[in-house]
């Protein structure tokens, strides 16, 4: 029996050429999938065919799974990753709890990593400028250390000023940071060693840090006199996230039967932030002219996440025919572990 399933595979040119550099650069290219941004989590909100999750919190799980090389990140902040050194990007559309597990009712987003391959030494470099200081390189690099393994490196480094204007009366320094800019970087470093016909081990260790001012929510239709991407700040943003990941899969093939495969894979992200959540709303003309306005003049309120602490580890076994007749199937045991730590203040001032 034969069942039809909306997938969506974009090769690595293809990533290249419509210079996507995260998840919110492919909504244009991948029906059905819609992302919206936290800014006091500092996450996407992935969603597909209308449907997702906006529980964003320690113990919230998403609507659509995320997986880098078939591993699942589970806090939403892990889609903030950059892309880069891509072999293909995976999105499957609908409920794909069968072979995903939980958390894929909506569906699931797949990056496939570039991997190393010991035929040549290859590399290359992409250097972008543009406005508002943007400043961006992406760069990898594989080197086969014999016949049997290589090596494979890459990195990607993006800045630019923030979109968000100060309007006046922030209270803001000249050098404070705009909402919405960028101070990002990633690094990645993996190996593949196929010491025979039997057997394939791959590795990879990568680190994603962004150190921007975070984003902010703002009107769509800004007081006469005010910009369109302009905000009251009376809380200065500050972003300090860290993602470090490890994964380990191997796969042993015995005689042209069965493939037996094991993934491990470690997590942990740290991330601390400050967030303006009111961004000048009790000043709103239109709210002040009111007879009784809900809020005073005074009003501000601001968001923090002092510190965040999320490990997470997983093992998982496979086992699949490498040559299906009439029966193709598939069996695997999966097991996943999580700690969470985190001190989240809502300070707000009334003066009523």
């Amino acid at each position: 029996q034969r069942s039809a399933v909306a997938v969506t595979a974009l090769a690595a040119h293809v990533v290249e050429r419509q210079q996507v550099s995260d998840l919110k650069s492919v909504t244009t290219l991948i029906p059905n999938l819609q992302i919206g941004l936290s800014s006091t989590q500092a996450a996407f909100d992935l969603a597909l065919r209308g449907i997702v999750s906006t529980n964003r919190t320690e113990f919230g799980d998403a609507a659509v799974a995320f997986h880098v090389d078939g591993f699942y990140s589970p806090r939403p902040q892990g889609a903030t990753m950059l892309i880069h050194d891509l072999d293909r990007l995976e999105a499957l559309r609908g409920p794909q709890g069968t072979l995903f597990g939980r958390n894929a009712n909506a569906g699931v987003i797949n990056i496939v990593t570039a991997k190393p391959d010991t035929a040549h030494v290859r590399g290359g470099i992409d250097i972008t400028m543009g406005s508002y200081d943007l400043q961006r390189l992406k760069a990898h690099l594989n080197v086969p250390l014999s016949d049997t393994l290589a090596l494979r490196g890459s990195a990607f480094v993006e800045s630019r000023s923030g979109f968000i204007d100060f309007l006046p009366g922030s209270n803001v320094l000249p050098a404070t940071p705009r909402y919405d800019d960028s101070d990002k970087r990633a690094f990645r470093l993996s190996g593949q060693w196929e010491p025979g016909d039997a057997w394939t081990v791959f590795a990879s260790a990568e680190r994603y840090a962004d150190r921007g001012a975070g984003t902010i929510p703002v009107s769509l239709t800004p007081a006469e006199g005010h910009d369109l991407r302009s905000a009251l700040i009376t809380s200065p943003g500050k972003l300090d996230m860290q993602n470090d990941t490890f994964h380990l899969r191997t796969d042993y093939r015995s005689s042209k039967e069965l493939e037996f495969s094991y993934l491990f894979g470690w997590a942990r992200m740290t991330r601390a932030n400050v967030s303006d959540q009111d961004v000048g709303l009790a000043l709103d003309p239109e709210l002040r002219s009111l007879r009784e306005p809900p809020l005073p003049a005074t009003y501000d309120e601001e968001r923090r996440t002092e510190a965040s602490n999320f490990v997470s580890w997983q093992h998982e076994m496979q086992l699949k025919p490498l040559n299906p007749g009439r029966l193709d199937w598939l069996a695997g045991v999966f097991y996943y572990h999580e700690n969470n730590a985190i001190r989240f203040d809502i300070a707000v001032r009334d003066d009523r």
